[in-house]
């Protein structure tokens, strides 16, 4: 019988560099793995107190979370249903920001329409909350082709520390990067949608006559004068500011690069995944991969806009074999970062939207039949 304390519940986390913890149902034993495809042996093993401690046990040896997949039911891990997964990004307390605010978002859709009847608001909202879902999926493709390259590796016993690669499975990560900007972007100007047709209506749409559906175009309204004077206003000119090299102009600055310019695998040189084992806080050494994304985004922009920003092959071998890593901007860390940002800003919007949110009730007059009545 199982225990109430400790729920029935696998639970993959998503660690950095490929590795994962795993922890089976009801067992105090948690394993880290190269992927969570359990083709290879694990790797250290430790032991939970308590059901809730894994993630406070993995940050204390300094393997920080990074995204979670729960199996609660036989059904998923029997691949009879997909498995629950969760954006897992610290602030404070709380730790489930995308997919609380994804649930904010559905709930704003309820109360438009059904205290107003107000359609667009109601579609508005529900196409934010479809993309922080769809961003938080694109996130764990990103982990799985990371988790998937390291298997190889580790598998074949060929890892080896500082060594570049190129393998079978990188095109299948930097497809996963391209998702994954393709859907924040999306998100971010969802966001300057409903700021400027829903909230700041007075003193953007209406008043000068836009309908405003981009960040972009958000961003150049904020920045005139005289300066619209709202906490939402601030924040987003704070974000988009490039003298301030604000987040949001730099996640656009890789949208635009990457989806008009050129693919991230390589974006001046060649780029290359490489291997880079990981330290616990006991200088436990584990093998683990990171892939790097340019450091400057908005420079390579220009060159290619311009037709390239080599023109011989040395040039091209020259830049394939400069490496300059900043963590920074490691792909699967900042993909999580930036994440992570959009869900606490969603959630600053949500604070000013002119409905609440508000959790649909079913009721007897909502079931139209019940089978074998």
């Amino acid at each position: 019988m199982s225990d109430p304390k400790w729920p029935y519940a696998l639970r993959i986390v998503h660690l950095q560099g490929g590795l994962c913890a795993i922890s089976p149902p009801e067992s105090q034993t948690v394993e880290i793995f190269a992927s969570a495809s359990l083709s290879n042996d694990p790797l250290i093993a430790l032991s939970l107190q308590s059901y809730g401690e894994l993630y406070y046990l993995l940050e204390e040896i300094e393997l920080n979370p990074l995204g979670v997949e729960f199996y609660t039911d036989r059904r998923q891990q029997e691949g009879l249903e997909p498995s629950e997964r969760r954006h897992f990004f610290r602030d404070s307390e709380r730790i489930w920001h995308v997919e609380e605010a994804a649930q904010t978002w559905s709930q704003i859709a309820h109360t438009a329409v059904e205290s107003s009847g107000d359609i667009r608001m109601m579609d508005l909202c529900r196409r934010i909350d479809f993309e922080l879902r769809a961003a938080s999926h694109k996130w764990f493709d990103i982990s799985w082709s990371y988790g998937r390259i390291l298997s190889a590796l580790t598998k074949e016993g060929v890892f080896e520390e500082g060594v570049r690669l190129d393998n079978l499975f990188s095109f299948e990560l930097y497809l996963s990067i391209h998702s994954f900007f393709s859907e924040i972007a999306t998100l971010r100007d969802y966001f300057a949608e409903f700021v400027a047709n829903y909230i700041l209506v007075k003193e953007l749409a209406k008043e000068r006559g836009l309908y405003i559906s981009k960040m972009s175009r958000l961003a150049i309204e904020f920045r005139k004068e005289p300066a619209i004077s709202h906490p939402l206003a601030d924040i987003i000119r704070l974000a988009t500011s490039k003298d301030e090299k604000g987040w949001l102009n730099t996640l656009s600055a890789y949208r635009d690069l990457l989806l008009h310019h050129t693919p991230v695998s390589h974006p001046r040189g060649r780029s290359f995944v490489i291997q880079q084992s990981v330290k616990t806080r006991d200088g436990v050494s584990l093998p683990a991969i990171a892939f790097h994304l340019p450091d400057d985004p908005e420079v390579l922009k220009k060159e290619r806009a311009g037709g390239g920003p080599l023109e011989t092959l040395d040039e091209f071998i020259a830049s394939s074999m400069k490496f300059e890593p900043n963590m920074d901007l490691e792909s699967l860390r900042y993909c999580h970062h930036v994440l992570g940002k959009m869900a606490l800003l969603s959630q600053e919007i949500a604070k000013f939207s002119p409905v609440p949110p508000t959790m649909p009730h079913i009721t007897e007059k909502d079931i139209l039949s019940v089978k074998g009545r």
